[in-house]
């Protein structure tokens, strides 16, 4: 039996709950401190105690108007919370991306529903680039704080505010918003306050407008309608769901943050909502993963189609399309990744005016990654293409070439050095997880050859693909460290090979696989959360474990007929989640505190295909006996 717990559990904080309001207060910028909402086209994060301190417009990957999260003084914020409220918690209402945030005093108990709207019309969701925040009394009185400060583009382009009737206009650079409140505020400098009556049974709607220049009188009976159209597009979309596993709960919201990390105007997917919020606190482990990742893109579509939702592969291939622009004989000009939009992500510059979350310098804009060379992205495409494709599904001849140019050009490529998936900046290798997903390439396109009677090209991939596959079983494996390893010829361990028998080129139950996890369970195992390696990355402090390899652990225990064993570690994996059953990047197992950008698409998808195969092993198990 594969023992997997060195050292102590913890238990999650839940001083959220608790009604301890000084440690709430000092705690309200955690990462894991927070829900999100958004209208697929852009998001915005709210604390337990009602401040949105992280929001980009009018897209995901905008400079920010709101963020706080990466400097309290600075940033910009937008706050609504009870007066005196001692207590507070936070939930989703079920089936949707509308976060409910309730706040408790003494004297009074409100809640306030969070939402961006979202129109449905004719399976296209439209945004109205708005936030409402909708106030309700359930018993007694009190006074909500309303404070707005926007801090424009990393809080750069300066602000100014003007009252008006209802409300108040701010502006900054070019850019500008309205709030709708239904006080006076009192305007100073750069920031807008007020303090709003309620009293039991009381409904009263504050909504902030982007890129409008006047204020409007907020109705109720505008917010109710777009609270009604938003609860009824995120509960459709959720209905679409076709998962009869265990964990149902956890993989639904899960798909319902990836749907928020899509953008709906290009089928783009975000890596996540944030950037610059550290690995390693005090470090410079900070990036931008406001962006699309060609990797992580794919790997969420295969994620969507195992839950039924084939709409956006299918969208996000037309966008794929339009990246290579005509040039699909040129899979070499396809980049790491890409703006939201299909424009060449922006090299990495500091914003040197914010302190980072924790004073974990620098915030980062941009990402210079997007000029690596990362073979690995060529398998992870036709791998997503093959699951959505599979028959009785018709490859569109668009696709096709597509694919076959990829594999004609790993082909050709695949024994070059790249920076891998980890996006290493001390030079090139060759990564054994991109000659992994090299093997995928040619052996997927060599069986969409034979889909496509295409009996040359078949036999050619598949004669290249089994060279690469035995390059990759014989050459990546270490003696020294009874396991495959990051390179091929020698290396150190690294979580990436946990992904051989999930992708298919090992079984599970191979001996020098089963030795690789156990090499993974002594050396790359905390507290029950799983390092992504074991070597010199060339940046200073040592990050967090890595959410998505746990996951990879997880499914590979699994698969190679532990999974009672994998069971326990997914369920306390889950008990590490936030109170809304969130994740980022990665975790500390010591403290369980969250590291890296929020939410993380990587560690969600990483769950659902965990939560699948599990079901699906435990499934099998049950049969057997």
């Amino acid at each position: 039996m594969l023992s997997f717990i060195t050292g102590h559990f913890f238990t999650r904080d839940d001083s959220m709950k608790s009604g301890d309001g000084k440690s709430c207060r000092d705690r309200e910028h955690d990462i894991r401190n927070h829900g999100i909402i958004g209208d697929t086209f852009s998001v915005a994060l709210v604390t337990g105690r009602g401040t949105i301190d992280w929001c980009s417009f009018p897209r995901m990957d905008s400079p920010p108007v709101f963020a706080s999260l990466l400097d309290s003084g600075k940033g910009g914020e937008f706050r609504l919370e009870l007066a005196g409220a001692s207590n507070f918690s936070q939930r989703y209402r079920s089936n949707t991306n509308v976060l409910r945030t309730s706040m408790k005093s003494a004297e009074c108990s409100i809640y306030i529903d969070d939402f961006m709207p979202v129109e449905d019309v004719g399976g296209i969701p439209y945004s109205r680039h708005e936030i409402h925040r909708i106030i309700v009394c359930t018993s007694g009185e009190g006074e909500v704080e309303i404070v707005l400060q926007p801090g424009f583009n990393f809080g750069r382009a300066g602000c100014s505010i003007r009252s008006e009737k209802f409300g108040c206009v701010a502006s900054g650079g070019r850019e500008q918003m309205s709030l709708s409140a239904p006080v006076k505020l009192r305007v100073s400098g750069g920031k807008a306050t007020g303090l709003i009556r309620v009293k039991k049974g009381e409904v009263i709607p504050v909504v902030l407008r982007w890129n409008e220049g006047k204020t409007q009188r907020a109705k109720m009976e505008y917010s109710g309608v777009m609270l009604k159209d938003t609860i009824a597009y995120w509960r459709k979309w959720a209905a679409k769901t076709k998962y009869d596993g265990l964990w149902k709960e956890q993989v639904k919201r899960s798909a319902l943050v990836l749907k928020l990390l899509t953008y709906s105007p290009s089928g783009a997917i975000c890596a996540a909502a944030t950037t610059s919020l550290p690995e390693s606190i005090g470090h410079d482990r900070n990036w931008d993963y406001r962006f699309s990742w060609i990797r992580d893109s794919t790997y969420a579509l295969i994620s969507f189609n195992a839950l039924g939702h084939t709409e956006e592969e299918k969208k996000y291939f037309l966008w794929l399309l339009h990246l290579l622009r005509g040039n699909l004989s040129r899979p070499d000009m396809l980049r790491v990744m890409y703006t939201v939009e299909g424009d060449t992500v922006p090299r990495e510059r500091t914003v040197g005016r914010l302190s980072g979350y924790r004073d974990s310098r620098p915030v980062r804009e941009g990402n210079s990654a997007t000029d690596q060379l990362q073979l690995d992205i060529y398998g992870s495409v036709v791998d997503a293409v093959y699951m959505t494709f599979r028959p009785p599904e018709k490859l569109p001849d668009m696709m096709w070439r597509i694919v076959d140019s990829i594999a004609d050009y790993v082909v050709s490529n695949w024994k070059r050095k790249d920076m891998g998936i980890w996006e290493m900046r001390n030079g090139v290798d060759r990564h054994t997880h991109s000659a992994l997903l090299s093997w995928v390439a040619l052996s997927r396109t060599s069986e969409m050859a034979a889909w496509q009677g295409y009996r040359g090209r078949e036999k050619r991939y598949a004669r290249v693909a089994e060279e690469v596959r035995k390059t990759v079983l014989e050459g990546a494996y270490s003696s020294s460290l009874h396991s495959y390893s990051s390179s091929i010829g020698g290396g150190y361990l690294d979580a990436s090979v946990l992904l051989m028998p999930l992708l298919g080129i090992v079984d599970a139950r191979d001996p020098r696989f089963l030795s690789t996890l156990d090499a993974v369970r002594k050396h790359l195992l905390k507290s029950g959360f799983i390092y992504r390696y074991r070597g010199k990355d060339g940046l200073a402090g040592r990050e967090g474990a890595f959410l998505i390899c746990t996951f990879w652990f997880i499914a590979a225990m699994a698969k190679a007929g532990m999974a009672e064993e994998a069971k326990a570690l997914f369920e306390h994996v889950l008990g590490h989640s936030n109170h809304l059953g969130l994740f980022s990047e990665e975790i500390d197992p010591a403290s369980g505190e969250f590291l890296g950008n929020f939410p993380q698409a990587f560690s969600h998808m990483g769950l659902i295909d965990a939560a699948r195969i599990l079901s699906e092993e435990l499934g099998a198990k049950k049969g057997e006996n």
